[in-house]
């Protein structure tokens, strides 16, 4: 029972350090010009608030893409480890494989967030082509 729950923490733990480090680096754009001033904004003002929100909204689009990406190659960079690096280490890989799946989870769920559609297909076409290449890897061609 306590390797299970190794395993589990350490893929956890994995998983949580690459969305915490992406996190880190990506930080996610400011909202400029979302001040709200008590009287009736003139038509400058409005003007500009709706170009800073045009320009927020451009900003969090391609933060979305980034932090989606950034995701999906931490994972697959998981995956490998766990397939070349760490392959025979026993419950250290398979931590490594949980915290990826997990890590794909992530990815597959900014890519569902965003409104881009598109992406979030790409995101599960790419998750589901990971898992089956790093599943024959690890299981099937060992065999």
């Amino acid at each position: 029972m306590l390797p299970i729950v190794y395993t589990l923490a350490l893929g956890l733990f994995a998983a949580a350090f690459v969305e915490i480090g992406i996190y880190t680096l990506f930080r996610e754009p400011i909202r400029l010009g979302h001040y709200v001033d008590p009287e009736e904004p003139t038509d400058e003002e409005r003007e500009f608030r709706e170009e800073m929100q045009e320009l927020h909204d451009d900003q969090m689009h391609r933060y979305e893409v980034s932090v989606t990406v950034a995701s999906l190659v931490c994972a697959s960079a998981l995956f490998y480890l766990s397939l070349t690096v760490v392959a025979h280490w026993g419950m250290v890989c398979d931590a490594a494989i949980l915290g990826a799946v997990f890590t794909l989870i992530c990815a597959i769920a900014k890519g569902l967030r965003s409104e881009n559609r598109y992406l979030g297909f790409a995101m599960i076409v790419a998750s589901l082509l990971i898992v089956l290449v790093a599943g024959y890897e690890k299981y099937a061609r060992n065999r």
